[in-house]
């Protein structure tokens, strides 16, 4: 009973493990959702939150409501994810202005946007991964990126 209480979450730092819990959230669903899994500085999952909801083409997402919700839950990183039901996961132009939105948001505060994960019922696509979404520094795998959030934190 005292390890539960004393440890958090599993790791979630690849986009991989990320598609994969957001299929199975979000996969299947009818209408747009928009989701994000907190972190701690390590990458455990501290949450897993469904913050918007939409039609069956768009949700609206505030930029204010992510930042907020990280800041609750003394998050050092996030992962975000949406769903399209009509079963393709490229994302839009739509989409792609909305990551840089909320990294932007979330780097006032010192909090990193690993990822935007966009999913359907059978594919998942991370924007982390997908070209020309971040800069060429920024395009590596969590894991690093965390490494690096960790040590600018402790000097």
């Amino acid at each position: 009973m005292e390890q539960r209480a004393t440890e958090r979450g599993p790791l979630l730092t690849d986009s991989c493990a990320a598609g994969q819990l957001f299929r199975l959230r979000l996969g299947n669903e009818v209408r747009e959702h928009f989701e994000a899994a907190f972190l701690d500085i390590r990458g455990r999952l501290l949450a897993v939150e469904r913050l918007f909801s939409g039609t069956i083409d768009c949700a609206s997402v505030y930029p204010r409501v992510l930042v907020q919700r990280a800041l609750a839950v003394n998050a050092a990183a996030v992962i975000v994810a949406h769903n399209h039901p009509s079963g393709d996961p490229i994302p839009g132009r739509d989409d792609m202005a909305l990551t840089y939105s909320l990294r932007e948001a979330l780097a006032l505060v010192e909090v990193l946007l690993l990822d935007h994960v966009v999913v359907s019922a059978t594919r998942t696509l991370s924007m982390a991964s997908h070209v020309g979404l971040w800069a060429p520094a920024d395009n590596e795998h969590a894991a690093p990126r965390l490494a690096r959030l960790r040590g600018s934190r402790s000097r």
